[in-house]
């Protein structure tokens, strides 16, 4: 029986309690118990989760951001950007001499990254570095965060120093160039660019390309053989990566969508792109002679749900609240606090003494099962930052090992209440329950739902701390056992 569920309430069943309805059971044959397992019957700690996939994300992650809890956390992106179809640098002039590549001048170019949010500090300036990747890029491909070494990085395309208000802050009007029916603002002293249509404004980081770098990557020869299809044009052109300077202060780590975009109308999409801005000249013959007009035009790629899209994170918990603090799936390591950090970092492993005896209960059906993870009151980090929305899922059932990208079985936003995270593991439980001893739990694995894109992360009291009952892990259960 259910040896570890003592019966601490007993009431009588109503017709309200749905698993006890007239004419299923006999109602006087069975009772509603309330228990709670706390603190001692639970263990947790910490362990890593480096090997967590990364890609595809919705939003590239860049930045530095040191904490005195949660150490360093470092974060570049990767993506690739595809061509809209099939192009070619080949205009017909009014004149029947048409221009091809050798008549055309690249004016500028440059990449837009259109900008999410920013966690941490906004304030510092970061520098980002641009890279062309060769190859290692591949939509096909899962990555894992610490799994940068299969991207081959090619040459720096670009630098730019950059933070919240370079992005954001930067006003200007509409119409500053048209390229004939091309409205675009490229004022160069402007850091950032804002594209204004009608009343809504879609920020973006702007990163100016070298021109004539531009011209080798894609008005060439070699360059527009490969316009013919996506696959071609991927291999040729892999995609780019962007990683920051490293340094010692504070900092923050930036958001940027490099998938679909942010939809500004119905008809218009602000995606991560490179724009690339060519003209050429053509002479129009008049009757009072001769006249060279410049015709301008533009040349596009841009990211998409089919485009490979991946954050490289790294943790270095060195000097931090953290260190030696981290197991593996074997080793305990006993701490006060049990650290769930987003973006890779960390996770909670949680197990319940005995559970897996429940499977002989045959005789209880579980009517609610919740279990509260407190957060830790006294942390800073906690009071400065949103907490994440965590998930819960349980140990590949089959070798006790990590499941590297589990199956949530329930999610939890933060209670005020709780003061914590409540997770319902009602049907889990009557799993093992119903199983009769064929399901076996090795425990459960806590961690924050976005963690391939959220860095932030939050402290959970262990409930093998000693002190007050009310920062301790608790699972309360309700159920229906018949006599």
């Amino acid at each position: 029986v259910l040896g570890i569920l003592a019966v601490v309430l007993s009431i009588s069943c109503t017709d309200k309690n749905p698993i006890v309805a007239d004419g299923i059971f006999d109602r006087e044959k069975m009772d509603v118990i309330k228990d709670s397992i706390v603190g001692i019957d639970i263990e947790a700690y910490s362990i890593s989760n480096a090997n967590a996939y990364t890609s595809p994300v919705t939003n590239g992650i860049i930045g530095v951001h040191n904490d005195e809890i949660f150490g360093k956390t470092t974060s570049s992106t990767a993506f690739q950007l595809r061509i809209p179809g099939r192009f070619i640098f080949e205009e017909e002039a009014s004149n029947g001499v048409d221009k091809t590549i050798d008549d055309m001048t690249v004016d500028s170019a440059f990449l837009f990254l259109t900008y999410d949010q920013v966690y941490f500090d906004s304030i510092m300036k970061q520098n980002l570095n641009v890279y062309r990747i060769n190859s290692g890029l591949d939509i096909s491909e899962n990555y894992k965060a610490d799994e940068e070494y299969k991207v081959e990085r090619g040459n720096l395309l670009a630098s730019k120093e950059f933070n919240y208000r370079k992005i954001v802050d930067t006003t200007i009007t509409r119409d500053t160039t048209v390229y004939d029916d091309i409205k675009s603002e490229i004022d160069p002293e402007q850091d950032s660019i804002l594209i204004k249509i009608d009343t809504l404004i879609s920020p973006a980081l702007r990163i100016t390309l070298d021109s004539e770098e531009a011209r080798k990557m894609f008005m060439t020869e070699e360059a527009e053989a490969n316009y013919g299809s996506q696959e071609s044009f991927l291999s040729y052109f892999n995609g780019i990566y962007i990683d920051v300077d490293d340094f010692s202060d504070e900092g923050g780590i930036y958001s940027f969508n490099i998938s679909n975009g942010r939809k500004i109308t119905s008809s218009y999409t602000d995606k991560t792109r490179i724009d690339m801005f060519y003209s050429y000249e053509e002479i129009l013959e008049g009757v009072s002679g001769d006249s060279i007009v410049t015709r301008r035009r533009q040349f596009r790629i841009s990211t998409n749900e089919n485009s490979a899209r991946v954050n490289f994170i790294d943790h270095n918990y060195s000097g931090s609240e953290m260190e030696g603090k981290i197991g593996d799936k074997e080793d305990v390591v006993e701490s006060e606090k049990v650290y769930i950090k987003g973006a890779a970092g960390t996770m909670a492993k949680i197990y319940i003494d005995d559970i897996n005896n429940w499977s002989d209960s045959t005789d209880i059906a579980i009517n609610s099962a919740v279990l509260v993870l407190k957060c830790d009151r006294d942390t800073a980090y906690y009071n400065a930052n949103t907490p994440v929305d965590l998930g819960l899922a349980v140990y590949n059932e089959a070798d006790g090992e990590l499941v590297e990208d589990p199956v949530i079985l329930s999610k939890a936003k933060y209670s005020k209440e709780l003061n914590g995270y409540g997770f319902d593991i009602s049907l889990y439980l009557q799993s093992l329950i119903r199983d009769a001893g064929r399901l076996k739990s090795k425990g459960f694995i806590v961690y924050s739902v976005n963690r391939s894109e959220d860095p932030r992360g939050i402290v959970i009291a262990n409930p093998k701390v000693e002190g007050t009952e009310d920062k301790r892990m608790k699972l309360s259960i309700t159920y229906t056992k018949i006599k």
